[in-house]
């Protein structure tokens, strides 16, 4: 008796990793023409956890300078997950911010810029979703500038949202800094995506993670030999790093 229990334990701990396994998805795309090389349910909705800050930056620097100042407020200090630590009433530049959030995806940053630009967080995110309407964006839904609510996308939706972030030249430029050092204590930030800091074709890219969400990854490369530039994004898949490599290899030896 006690080995059929033992079975049946082993019986649905293996259906549970395959189903976590069937539920991912990915696709690659030409990142000048949109045109999908590769893809796995990239239609498939998910949560998208912290590649929300794609979108959040994109429309914060749409709307703002660099050197535009930011004083935080209490609510955007609480927020939970990833934070740049961040002080009630703390005057922070745009560019200090924008960098917290890409780079070390603090909650707390991406807060403090929405309540800025739009007044609220709220309104912020009908800006996001406003805007994403523009661009045709069908599949996907903003509750939150964060990424740590119910933020729903596809894997193709959130690759041209990163695509089109790449096109402004200020998000480009910060998404693809190995490390920054800012000017709020003087420390160092590393960029969290490590394909971007150890690879030399990974140019830029966004990570993300909830426990509801899985692991989300969106990276963008470009191979100066072949002129070969692509966006892979994956979404709910634990071997991400080695997915985007791999996935990568595939594009550059076709």
């Amino acid at each position: 008796m006690r080995r059929f229990y033992y079975f049946i334990v082993l019986f649905f701990i293996f259906n549970i990793y395959l189903f976590a396994q069937s539920d991912r998805s990915f696709v690659v795309i030409d990142a000048n023409t949109n045109k999908v090389l590769i893809e796995e349910k990239s239609n498939k909705k998910h949560k998208i956890a912290s590649l929300t800050k794609i979108w959040t930056a994109l429309i914060v620097l749409e709307n703002s300078n660099l050197d535009d100042e930011v004083v935080v407020s209490k609510r955007a200090t609480l927020q939970q997950g990833s934070s740049i630590y961040l002080k009630e009433n703390q005057i922070c530049t745009i560019k200090d911010l924008v960098h917290g959030m890409l780079l070390r995806s603090g909650n707390d940053a991406s807060v403090a810029l929405a309540e800025h630009i739009a007044g609220s967080e709220e309104k912020f995110v009908k800006l996001m979703n406003k805007r994403a309407k523009e661009f045709g964006i069908k599949n996907t839904k903003f509750v939150d500038v964060t990424g740590l609510g119910n933020n729903i996308s596809t894997a193709k939706d959130v690759a041209i949202m990163f695509e089109l972030a790449l096109k402004n030249s200020k998000f480009k430029d910060i998404s693809g800094q190995s490390s920054y050092k800012n000017s709020l204590d003087g420390q160092i930030w590393k960029n969290k995506h490590k394909l971007v800091v150890e690879n030399s074709k990974a140019f830029a890219g966004k990570t993300g993670y909830t426990k509801q969400s899985g692991r989300t990854l969106a990276t963008a490369f470009y191979d100066e030999k072949s002129s070969k530039s692509f966006i892979v994004v994956t979404l709910n898949e634990k071997d991400d790093w080695k997915v985007h490599k791999s996935l990568a290899q595939k594009i550059f030896m076709k």
